[in-house]
């Protein structure tokens, strides 16, 4: 046995493993010497001669031996798509010629075929054009030789019978290919792919395609009288593929002249595999034959035919809605000549809305002759199955945008002209009939079907996502038909199920929730409601419907969709008949509150209402109640969410223990209402609730200081009875945040300050804990401003000492706060020696990239922190000792792998570099930032080039762009900036990164620091490093390759 056929043996052996060992570790070892093989330089070889049976594959045991021509093929089809430039060039100049004679071997098995077909399909990705000249096996003597590989591959198969099914696949594949991004090409290639598949490729596809189909025709006429199913089915698939590619490429005339356009049409009558693939085809020639939503002017008689052929299957399409409704009600449906209707309906459905969709502009116009589509895409709309009727949502959002930006010039989306009025609204009327049906239509599927009990998650997710697009769509609509009629719309069967019932009948609960769920979708419309008189009514009805949790939950969300459209309602009425409504509406919400399935939406609706009518609720004679109320539900709140296993008092909501993001909701809206007090009732008020929340804390912690002092006075070992202050902290957060008046939260936090301290000490050990705590003050400062200056200098030491003993994170983003509020020279006593010393501190702890991974939000914070210094306060970041650990820091940390570290990273850079912080700086705090940062400059660009090329994922390339831009225009001496960025790119060898795109690159940063301008040269060295990225990434042993050159080991932490 030879060499070569003992490896055959081993790599069937494993085979056989990997698909029928008995035990997972067998198949798990298998694996992975499988995908090692894989990646060796001698798979080449191997795969090569068993596809060409030099080697002799055992038949034993069973299916073995097609399991390694099938792995042989997918190798080889890897090998090409990721390793072709491990071959010498006579191997790749013969390499086609094997790929086809192995399609002659093999062409029978369809799964073997697609393998090598996407191999022969590579090949044309990695060969230039005109190289297909020197490809083995390119012409005959005497001929000129092919110009592309489309041309090569046709004129060695298309005379042999047995390879058409092989020339098909291949057409069919490249195209699909010709952009994807898995081959190793460099970025130049991938460009010349583009330009050659466009311009010779498409062209020659197209005229090989019609020539199979000329000669197909003949071979099958002789059977049937023309094509087979089977042979159209090839045939536009392939012609699909390259109008879906580059069919705009194609000149209009030569499009239109096209037999395969016929074809195409023609088999919209045919039956099972020749109908789908005939839809995919004319969806393309649809796109191709439109621009700016009408017919190109050239192919003007090609839509007329095209769209009267997509038009003449309607009546199909009725029959599928047909079968739906049978099938929906239970009736045997028998299958028709496509097999399941619903792939039948869903394909047709297609058709009419990429009809639709091409030419809307021109249907919009509203001409009787080219109102067909709409009245199909009705018909789709109605059909009883969400995922094909939603086919039809693109079309309406469409149109409805059209029709209303014409009357809209101040829509900043719309491109087209803005119509005189008279016109406007014309096209408007004509369409308004349209969109009543299609209204009346959307509020029947908004409506829980009858087994909607029985659902699992994933069918109400789906149903969630499909309600969702109904109410997007029925705002749309409101821009035709206005608020008003579509309101009376959608409330028709809510107005039904009440007649019913007062007949007699049963409550149909479903229709009543889908009419309020449809009422709540368009409440954005609310602004342009001319007859209020309608929703008033709705709204006062609420509290009567019968109880049932889905439709509870759904009039709880309506309350408050309608709370900007009350408080309007409440302006204008005199009569105070509104704000009696919307206390009705509050006790309504109140008494949801002890509803386990109405609580969350109560609470937010309670918010909404709070937020937008609250100055209306507190004024006149009934305000104080109203008020009182308020404040007794804030208290009886206090006993919920988080507190609740805390609380042995009364619970004030029934049975119901609401979470704690209800409890933020009420403290929220009740605090809203409450700042629209007059100013001695505010401060009571605020202060009441202030202190409700306040002296728990303080009993709390007090308590939990006496216990710790008894077991030994540990910081940091708080008893779990005192967690209860963490949601306490957060209600005052919630308070602060939305309470208007300064001075009450500067004093707040004043009289906050030993608890705080308290608390802090409590949970020393616990970070997150500690960053809780931590937003009281954040959002006191945030919300206060300049107003909390005499708690500076507590809550600067409080910070200072705090970090430098427990490095939590937390004080940093406190400290940011401090700095952007208090950033004027007046305040440096305090915030020099915080910034100072907490960065300094920070940075000792980041001294290694692998430092900074272990601590990824440290280093956020600490670089958000230092880029607020430079954004407020530059002027006290120009120390040597600041300068030096932030800068060293920055090297250790610009390849992090976490995106918020890096981002901030990044930041900081470029705002150090950027001239215009030095302009709020001194002469000599610039020069000793500048004698600083000499000598970390060359690693920064080395390393800042290594993130954009391999050590960053790529998502990162435009931040890794944005700090060389820095380094380039941030630096005195720009010839020093190239030379480095020069060094930097000589690492690299050429194998890996190809001197033409390190000289094309160096060329760009020269334009950048030269005086020349250059128009948006920041995005243009972006592009750059994009295409530089991309050739290094082209491979993982390329990437490899230049990271090892590019990167100490101490920088190398990264998948």
């Amino acid at each position: 046995m030879s060499g070569q056929e003992e490896q055959a043996a081993e790599l069937q052996r494993y085979l056989y493993a990997l698909y029928h060992a008995p035990t997972t570790s067998s198949r798990e070892q298998a694996n992975d010497w499988l995908n090692s093989w894989q990646l060796s330089r001698a798979a080449w070889g191997l795969v090569h001669d068993i596809l060409l049976g030099r080697v002799q594959i055992s038949p034993t045991p069973p299916s073995s031996e097609v399991e390694v021509y099938y792995f042989a093929a997918q190798t080889l089809r890897t090998k090409i798509t990721r390793d072709f430039e491990e071959l010498d060039a006579g191997m790749r100049a013969t390499l086609p010629d094997s790929v086809l004679e192995m399609l002659g071997r093999h062409h029978s098995v369809s799964f073997i075929r697609t393998q090598l077909s996407l191999a022969m399909a590579m090949l044309g990705m990695h060969f230039p054009s005109l190289a297909w000249r020197e490809v083995s096996g390119s012409g005959r003597l005497g001929e000129p030789g092919p110009s592309s590989m489309i041309e090569w591959v046709a004129r060695r198969l298309y005379n042999e019978a047995s390879m058409r099914q092989v020339l098909l696949e291949i057409l069919t594949v490249v195209p699909q290919e010709a952009m994807a991004y898995h081959p190793s090409l460099l970025p130049e290639r991938r460009r010349e792919i583009e330009r050659e598949m466009k311009v010779d490729g498409l062209s020659k596809a197209l005229e090989v395609l019609e020539a199979l189909m000329r000669e197909q025709s003949g071979v099958d006429g002789g059977q049937s009288g023309g094509l087979s199913n089977d042979s159209i089915k090839h045939i536009l698939e392939a012609f699909a593929a390259w109008l879906r590619f580059g069919g705009n490429a194609i000149s209009p005339s030569l499009l239109a002249a096209s037999s395969l356009i016929p074809l195409a049409i023609n088999s919209l009558q045919k039956e099972e595999e020749a109908f789908y693939a005939a839809v995919d085809a004319v969806v393309e020639i649809i796109y191709c034959s439109s621009a700016h939503g009408r017919p190109k002017a050239e192919l003007g008689g090609l839509v007329t035919v095209l769209v009267a052929q997509v038009m003449a299957l309607l009546p199909q399409f009725h029959v599928c809605i047909q079968q739906a409704v049978d099938e929906a009600s239970g009736k045997l449906v028998e299958e028709n000549n496509f097999g399941e209707h619903g792939e039948q309906a869903k394909a047709l459905a297609r058709l009419f809305a990429e009809v639709g969709e091409a030419y809307a502009d021109l249907i919009c116009e509203a001409s009787p002759e080219v109102m067909g589509p709409v009245e199909a895409l009705l018909d789709v709309c109605r059909y009883p199955d969400m995922e094909v009727s939603s086919i039809s949502f693109n079309f309406w959002h469409r149109v409805s945008f059209i029709l209303s930006a014409g009357k809209k010039p101040h829509n900043l989306n719309w491109e087209g002209d803005v119509l005189p009025e008279a016109e406007a609204e014309r096209r408007v009327g004509a369409f308004r009939g349209h969109f009543e049906r299609l209204v009346m239509q959307l509020a029947e599927k908004a409506q829980y079907p009858e087994d909607s009990e029985h659902w699992h998650s994933d069918e109400k997710n789906d149903f969630k996502y499909t309600r969702q697009a109904v109410g997007d769509l029925l705002l749309d609509a409101t821009d035709i038909i206005g608020p008003d009629a579509c309101m009376r719309l959608v409330i028709r069967p809510l107005s039904e199920v009440s007649e019913r019932m007062n007949a007699g009948g049963s409550f149909e609960w479903r229709r009543a929730e889908g009419s309020l769920y449809c009422l709540r979708s368009i409440h954005r419309a609310s602004n342009d409601v001319q007859d209020g008189a309608l929703l008033l009514s709705i709204l006062s009805s609420l509290s009567y419907l019968p109880s049932q949790p889905t439709l509870d939950y759904s009039v709880a969300l309506m309350l408050g969709a309608y709370a900007d459209w009350l408080a309007r309602e409440a302006e204008r009425d005199q009569s105070g008949n509104i704000v009696g409504l919307i206390q009705q509406l509050i006790e309504l919400i109140v008494k949801g509150l002890g509803n386990d399935n109405t609580s969350a939406a109560c609470a937010l609706s309670l918010r909404n209402i709070c937020d937008s009518c609250g100055r209306f609720l507190v004024a006149g004679s009934n305000g104080a109640v109203f008020m009182e109320q308020m404040l007794e539900l804030y208290r009886q709140a206090q006993s919920h969410g988080d507190l609740s296993s805390a609380s042995n008092g009364y619970n004030a909501v029934g049975s119901t223990i609401l979470d704690e993001e209800d409890v933020e909701n009420i403290l929220e809206g009740i605090t809203m209402v409450v700042k629209h007090l007059p100013p001695d009732s505010k401060r009571d008020k605020v202060h009441h609730m202030i202190d409700s929340v306040v002296q728990p804390i303080q009993m709390v912690l007090e308590k939990a200081s006496s216990v710790v002092a008894v077991n030994g006075g540990l910081a940091g070992n708080a008893p779990s009875e005192s967690l209860v202050v963490l949601p306490l902290f957060e209600r005052v957060v919630t308070i602060l945040r939305n309470v208007n008046d300064v001075d009450d939260v500067a004093s707040t936090l004043e009289k906050l300050l030993p608890w705080l301290e308290m608390a802090l000490t409590l949970f020393e050990l616990d970070p997150e804990a500690s960053e809780r705590i931590c937003r009281v003050p954040r959002y006191a400062v945030r919300t206060a401003k300049r107003h909390t200056i005499r708690s500076l200098p507590a809550l600067s030491n409080m910070l200072m000492s705090r970090f430098e003993r427990t490095k939590h994170s937390c004080y940093l983003y406190v400290a940011s706060e401090l700095v952007k509020t208090f950033g004027d020279p007046a305040e440096d006593i305090y915030t020099q020696p915080l910034l100072s010393r907490m960065l300094i501190t920070s940075c000792a702890m980041l001294g290694s990239l692998q430092a900074v991974s272990a601590k990824p939000d440290l280093t956020d914070d600490t670089f958000l922190l230092a880029g607020r210094g430079l954004s407020y306060a530059p002027r006290l970041m120009m120390t040597q000792e600041l300068l030096v650990a932030l800068i060293e820091t920055s090297r250790n940390a610009i390849l992090v792998q976490h995106r918020e570290a890096c981002s901030s990273v990044a930041s900081f850079l470029v705002r150090l570099l950027d001239p215009s912080t030095h302009r709020h700086c001194d002469i000599n705090q610039v020069k000793t930032l500048e004698a600083v940062f000499q000598p970390y400059a060359g690693i920064l660009t080395q390393l800042t080039i290594a993130g954009g090329v391999g050590a960053l994922p790529s998502s990162r390339v435009h931040e890794m762009a944005d700090v060389l831009y820095a380094l380039l225009k941030g630096t005195q001496n720009a010839t020093e900036s190239l030379h480095r960025v020069q060094a930097a790119l000589a690492l690299v060898p050429d194998s890996a990164l190809p001197s033409n795109d390190k000289r094309r690159f160096l060329q760009l940063c020269g334009v950048i620091v030269s005086d020349q301008i250059l128009e948006d040269d920041e995005q243009q060295l972006v592009q750059g490093l994009i295409d530089l990225s991309e050739c290094c990434r082209r491979h993982s042993k390329v990437q490899a390759v230049v990271m090892d050159c590019l990167l100490e080991p101490q920088f190398r932490v990264f998948n």
